[in-house]
């Protein structure tokens, strides 16, 4: 769960050159992620996304939609989940007996956290 909310907060954050596709192309796609689901939570910016896919005549202006998540805390709130996540998941690893598999999976959650935060 923290890989996947992480990736869809560098669909926020990072550039198309670090994604090796253009920034909030999951929109683009329909994708309605944590992020824009946070977001959700001020009624003026779920109103105005919403109307941004409700005209069917033009392409939503998505680099307007990602300053509406990033000015609503919905990347913000993301990271706090994600950092949740991640916070079970070393918690569940430290129950693991020590062994090589063990420290692996702390420097996978490790490598998690610090490609976003």
């Amino acid at each position: 769960m923290a890989f996947q909310i992480t990736d869809d907060i560098l669909d926020f954050t990072a550039t198309e050159k670090q994604l090796g596709k253009p920034a909030g192309s999951d929109l683009l796609q329909g994708n309605i992620t944590l992020p824009v689901l946070a977001a959700f939570n001020d009624p003026v910016i779920r109103s105005s996304i919403m109307a941004e896919f409700s005209d069917n005549t033009s392409r939503p202006n998505i680099p307007q939609i990602i300053e509406w998540v990033k000015k609503s805390g919905g990347i913000d709130c993301s990271k706090e989940v994600a950092k949740k996540y991640l916070q079970k998941a070393r918690d569940a690893v430290l129950s693991l007996p020590e062994r090589k598999s063990r420290n692996t999976l702390t420097h996978i959650a490790d490598f998690i956290e610090q490609r976003n935060f």
